[in-house]
């Protein structure tokens, strides 16, 4: 998610901004939320804690505004990056905070989106974000940009995996990646596996019924996209995955199944690969993929 940091002022500017990133993918942290009168600390925190990167629009109200340099820094300060989209031609260096001078910047929107996504990958290493909600995380097509930006392969592994065959043109987006030799690995649980069963979902909002149906209706689904030797289909009868992960070249995300959670909306973990968390979500998909051959 992004954060865009900007002047009341530029509210015309804002909104149009947020209008051209939101239609190229790049999900927005709703600064709506955030009063001036409310506690900055931790609105501040909430925010940074929801979104990887800060984007400022750099006009000369905003590197005047007391609250943007307090938005700003909180970012800075945790190591979050920054892109300084220049709305103002006449802003130079000298006029941005001293701590963004030389910072990465953006002068048209092409060179925003280009610096955002470039951001992304670089930021593969970052210690792990966590979202309160998987539906803090972003909507369908930051999901599908996950699908649509790797190259090598995508891993996914749950209960149903519902939420991936919901996902908008999911299987026209899997299609175009195995054409491109991606390699694309689907992991679910199999109706008979004894852990679907009361003890397990009884407190969640699913019948095992439901559960069941489901699992049959999204296995035909996923087996009719392709019969491509680099798309494979398994299903678990040994083992039980504790969450949802999607696993691809970059980065990896997990949704923890939580009873106290509404079904598929528990917390949310996103990691890059050179991370341990990465590693321990690897081998757990690695070793349920190759128990269940």
């Amino acid at each position: 998610m992004i954060f865009i940091s900007h002047s009341h002022r530029d509210q015309a500017v804002y909104s149009t901004v947020r209008m051209a990133m939101e239609a190229n993918g790049c999900f927005c942290f709703d600064v709506k939320s955030m009063t001036a009168g409310g506690g900055l600390a931790s609105q501040l925190n909430d925010a940074i804690a929801q979104c990887e990167i800060c984007v400022f629009l750099a006009t000369k109200s905003a590197v005047e505004s007391k609250w943007c340099l307090a938005e700003l820094g909180a970012f800075w300060g945790t190591g979050k990056p920054v892109v300084i989209f220049v709305i103002d031609p006449d802003l130079t260096d000298e006029s941005l905070p001293p701590q963004f001078k030389g910072n990465l910047t953006a002068w048209t929107l092409e060179a925003l989106f280009n610096s955002i996504e470039n951001l992304r990958l670089a930021g593969a290493g970052h210690q792990p974000q966590y979202f309160e909600s998987s539906s803090d995380f972003g909507t369908d097509n930051d999901w599908g940009r996950i699908l649509k930006g790797t190259t090598q392969s995508f891993d996914i592994m749950g209960i149903t995996l519902s939420g991936w065959r919901n996902t908008n043109r999911f299987a026209e987006l899997v299609t175009e990646q195995v054409a491109k030799q991606c390699s694309i690995r689907i992991l679910l649980m199999h109706p008979d596996n004894p852990a679907i069963s009361p003890e397990t979902f009884g407190t969640m909002d699913r019948s095992i019924s439901d559960i069941k149906s489901q699992i049959d209706a999204n296995l035909q689904f996923f087996k009719s996209i392709s019969t491509a030797a680099n798309f494979e289909v398994r299903q678990i009868r040994i083992g039980y995955p504790h969450f949802f992960l999607t696993r691809v070249d970059q980065q990896a995300i997990m949704v923890t199944y939580a009873n106290s959670q509404s079904w598929g909306f528990g917390p949310l973990w996103k990691t890059g690969k050179d991370s341990k968390l990465y590693l321990t979500l690897s081998q757990e998909f690695e070793v349920l993929w190759s128990n269940n051959a």
